[in-house]
This record gives C-alpha cells, sequence and structure tokens, in this order.
C-alpha cells in the first residue's frame, strides 16, 4: 500500500507537468516568446546565454524545471525518504511527462493527417457530385479514377491551404492601416512563409525533381531563393517603416507568382505522376509539426544577409536616392509645362 500510492502520484502529477511543458514550448499562446528564445538560443555571443534559451525552446529540458516546480509545491518523493527520494522523482516525473508528451504528440498528428485527408475527400465528392450532374454520360470507371486521383493529393491539398493562408494575409496588409497591424501581419506571413519553403525545400521538391520538367523544378528554386532573399533582410534589417513596407509587397508579389506557376504548372503534373502524394503529405505533416515547435533552421540567404548588413543598408539608400531624384525630377517636369 506505501508503494502504491507513490506510484499513482506519479502517473498523476506528471499529467500537470507535461500540459504545462507542451504549452510553453508549443501553443499559439507563447508563440513570440518561443520564437525569441529560438533566435537568441542561436545568435547569443555566450554558450550560457545560449543553452539558458535553449531551455525555453525545448518540451524535454523545459519539463525538469516544471517537474522540480511541482517537487517544491508537493513535496513529493519516491522510494526513498530525504534527498534520494527528491532526485528519483524528479526523474521518473519527467520520463513519465515526456511519455505523456510523445503520446499526445502523435495522436495531434494523426488527427491533423485525418482533418486534411477528409477534406480532401470531400473536395473530391463535390467535384464528382459537379461532374455527374453536368455529365450524365460518365461512367462509373471514369468516377472511381478521378476519386482514387483525388485521395492521393493530401500533399498538394496541404501546401494549396498554406497558400491560401499566405494569400489571405498579403491582402489584409495591403487594407491594413496602422504600422502596428502592419508589422504583426509581416511577421505572421513570414514565419509561414518560412516553414512552407523549408518543407517544400527537404520533402516535396526533392520527391519531384525526377518526376516533372527540369525547368520547372528550376525556376521553384530559384523563386524560394529570391524570397528567402527578401525574408532575409525583412528579418535583419533596420530599415524604416517605409522600406519595410516597400520589401515586403516586393516579397508579396513574388510570392504570388510562384503560387500561380506551383498550381498551374507542378501541382497538375505532380498529380499525372506515380508520386505516393499521400505518404508525401504525412511526411510534410510531420516535418512542420516539428518546425512550429523547433523553429526553421536559419538558411543560406539570412547568413549572407547578417554577413553584409552594410550591403542592405546601402541599397535601401541608394534606393531612397533614385526615388527622390525621380520625383525631384517629375516635379520639375511639371512646373516646366506650366
Amino acid at each position: 500500500m506505501e508503494t502504491t500510492a507513490p506510484i499513482l502520484f506519479l502517473f498523476i502529477l506528471a499529467l500537470p507537468i507535461a500540459c504545462v511543458s507542451w504549452t510553453v514550448t508549443h501553443e499559439e499562446l507563447f508563440r513570440e516568446p518561443h520564437e525569441y528564445c529560438v533566435r537568441m538560443s542561436r545568435e547569443c555571443s555566450s554558450i550560457l546565454a545560449r543553452k539558458f534559451y535553449y531551455l525555453f525552446t525545448c518540451e524535454y529540458c523545459f519539463s525538469h524545471y516544471v517537474a522540480l516546480v511541482v517537487l517544491l509545491l508537493t513535496r513529493y518523493h519516491l522510494l526513498y525518504p530525504g534527498w534520494r527520494g527528491y532526485v528519483i522523482a524528479e526523474f521518473a516525473l519527467v520520463w513519465i511527462a515526456n511519455i505523456y508528451i510523445s503520446i499526445f504528440n502523435r495522436l495531434r498528428l494523426a488527427i491533423r493527417s485525418e482533418r486534411v485527408e477528409i477534406e480532401t475527400m470531400e473536395t473530391a465528392g463535390q467535384l464528382l457530385d459537379y461532374k455527374r450532374d453536368s455529365m450524365p454520360h460518365l461512367n462509373s470507371s471514369k468516377e472511381t479514377s478521378m476519386s482514387k486521383a483525388k485521395s492521393e493529393t493530401n500533399a498538394i491539398s496541404m501546401l494549396k491551404k498554406d497558400h491560401e493562408t499566405v494569400k489571405a494575409l498579403f491582402d489584409k496588409f495591403e487594407d491594413a492601416d496602422s504600422s502596428a497591424e502592419k508589422q504583426k501581419i509581416i511577421t505572421d506571413a513570414i514565419h509561414e512563409l518560412k516553414i512552407h519553403a523549408t518543407i517544400e525545400e527537404e520533402i516535396f521538391y526533392p520527391a519531384l525533381r525526377n518526376e516533372l520538367e527540369e525547368d520547372i523544378m528550376n525556376e521553384a528554386e530559384v523563386e524560394h531563393h529570391v524570397a528567402r532573399m527578401l525574408i532575409a533582410e525583412l528579418d535583419e534589417s533596420n530599415d524604416g517603416e517605409e522600406y519595410r513596407n516597400a520589401r515586403f509587397t516586393v516579397l508579396a508579389e513574388a510570392v504570388r507568382h510562384h503560387i500561380k506557376e506551383e498550381e498551374g504548372q507542378m501541382f497538375p503534373q505532380a498529380k499525372d505522376r506515380d508520386t505516393d502524394l499521400e505518404s508525401l503529405g504525412e511526411q510534410m505533416m510531420q516535418r512542420k509539426e516539428e518546425l512550429e515547435s523547433e523553429g526553421v533552421p536559419e538558411d543560406s540567404e539570412h547568413q549572407m544577409v547578417t554577413a553584409n548588413p552594410g550591403k542592405v543598408r546601402e541599397k535601401t539608400r541608394m534606393a531612397g536616392a533614385s526615388k527622390s531624384k525621380s520625383k525631384e525630377q517629375s516635379q520639375g517636369r511639371e512646373t516646366r509645362k506650366k
């Protein structure tokens, strides 16, 4: 009886530890502090400072501190009285809490994958209903073939959903009035674009590289490079609001063009190939979960901009001078006409 109660408390106390650790390191409520800690864990010059900030980005590391707080509040110990019981309880609580976290993460990923699959099947069903109503002569074998093709578009459905998200942010930016609102939209859009570009470059593009036309894949990768350069400049530049907005406007135009190319050329060709888009979508969903929780690794474009910050500022000053000169010339022409 004396052994059963502490073991029971072990599994009960691990629940709040798992909840707090997951919420702080993964959920939207703490996204901004999490991103700040991720950035500081990479950029701080001191190794101690980097490790300190890293503790708040990893649910396993953070759970040690949450477990310590729980021990201080409850005086819970395991197997032995005194300090030995507290040490054993600390590691046992962390271990059980992380088992809970792993189970929850797998369930969450499975639910999200199933949701994407359901949305895809619903879209396929609506399309088949439309085809059936407008083309009564369509035979059942064609319907079966179309249904199968549509049910294998998980990866494409996921990417299209990301496209709709960023396009909505671009439209929202154009309608925004305040500087603070625009900055919030820019931050959200950059976050979405970084994750989207990473899963495409790491998983989707390599899977299709040998299946699709080389020109299509090459152009997509070059467009990614251009977008990443603009994102890096937005991240690293300290220029004023005017040039921040100008950069983001150019980024939005480039991304809209990229989306049009992907959905108009790349995706239709991908559907016609033998690539297992459903399995690919599951891999992409899992990687997206990891990027959202751990942050996006620094790319070469950010390293280039960070290594040459003076060039970014110089280009901005040159653009500003050119704009002012053009404005003066325009005013001069108007004056001479009068």
